[in-house]
C-alpha cells in the first residue's frame, strides 16, 4: 500500500493533493491557536440570583453608623437586573378615607355623619324597598345621605337614575349601562 501512495505522490495530481492537504492542516492548526489565544482575554461572567426561601431569611439589626451607608450586599444583588416588589393583586390601589364631622344643634343633641374626603369615590347602597300609598319607593344611601326615590328619579346629583323597582332589587341606569342592585348590595363608583 505504501508503494502505491509513493507512486501516486510522484505524479502531478498526487503532488497537488499533498500540497492542498498540507495547507489545510496548517490552517486548522493556526485557527486552533488563534482561538485559544484570543478566548483567554474574554470571559463571560454569569451570576444567578435566586430569591431566598422564607425560612432562611434572617434579619440584621443596623447600628446608627451602618444606617447611612448602603449595604455592599445590596449593590451586588442589584447589578444586572431590575429590582421590584411583589404585589397583591387583590389589594386595592386606592383606599378611600372617611372623615367624621360632629355638629351640635341648639337643643344640645349631637349628630355625627361620615363625609367622603375623595369626591370621586361614592358608595351607593340599596337599603329598603317599600310601598307608600300605592307607590313603590326605594331607600338608597348615596354619599352618606339616604334618598327616597321612585321610578324615573335621579339619586341626588349622581349619574344614577332609577329605571324600575322590583320586590328585592332596583334597576339603575348609570350612563348607558343598566345595573341591578339587590337589597343590601353596595356599588362603588
Amino acid at each position: 500500500m505504501r508503494e502505491k501512495i509513493s507512486e501516486f505522490l510522484k505524479t502531478k495530481k498526487g503532488r497537488m493533493l499533498a500540497i492542498i492537504i498540507g495547507i489545510l492542516s496548517i490552517a486548522v492548526v493556526l485557527l486552533f491557536i488563534f482561538f485559544i489565544i484570543f478566548s483567554r482575554g474574554q470571559t463571560i461572567d454569569t451570576t444567578v440570583v435566586t430569591k431566598p426561601a422564607a425560612d432562611s431569611v434572617t434579619t440584621e439589626e443596623k447600628t446608627p453608623e451602618a444606617e447611612g451607608k448602603p449595604s455592599e450586599n445590596n449593590d451586588e444583588m442589584t447589578d444586572g437586573f431590575e429590582v421590584y416588589q411583589y404585589k397583591d393583586p387583590f389589594e386595592p390601589l386606592v383606599v378611600a378615607s372617611n372623615s367624621t364631622t360632629t355638629t351640635t344643634t341648639g337643643a344640645g343633641t349631637t349628630t355625627t355623619s361620615e363625609a367622603e374626603t375623595d369626591s370621586e369615590i361614592q358608595v351607593l347602597v340599596l337599603e329598603d324597598i317599600y310601598i307608600d300609598d300605592g307607590v313603590e319607593y326605594a331607600s338608597i344611601r348615596y354619599g352618606g345621605t339616604v334618598y327616597k326615590v321612585t321610578e324615573g328619579d335621579r339619586v341626588d346629583s349622581s349619574p344614577f337614575q332609577v329605571i324600575s323597582i322590583g320586590e328585592e332589587s332596583v334597576i339603575l341606569l348609570y350612563g348607558e349601562d343598566q345595573l341591578e342592585v339587590k337589597l343590601g348590595q353596595e356599588i362603588i363608583k
